[in-house]
């Protein structure tokens, strides 16, 4: 598993995580793939936090914008 093949979107990585979660709950899970399933799970919620956070902040900039401008009648 490759930890530097970012997902393309943050619906793709919550989709690979899902993935991720059902495979090591299999009683069949061999060590080597659990550990790295779980890195790329680690990697993949790094991922998602920090495109969280980005669209948070372009979120506030845009409601402060909107709350900046005078409105018009």
């Amino acid at each position: 598993m490759d930890n530097n093949n970012a997902p393309k979107t943050y619906v793709e990585a919550i989709a690979e995580l899902e993935g991720i979660i059902t495979s090591l709950q299999d009683p069949d899970c061999d060590i080597d793939t659990m550990v790295a399933k779980t890195r790329r799970g680690a990697f993949l919620l790094k991922f998602c936090r920090s495109r969280l956070t980005t669209v948070s902040q372009e979120l506030d900039t845009i409601l402060d914008d909107i709350r900046e401008t005078p409105e018009q009648d």
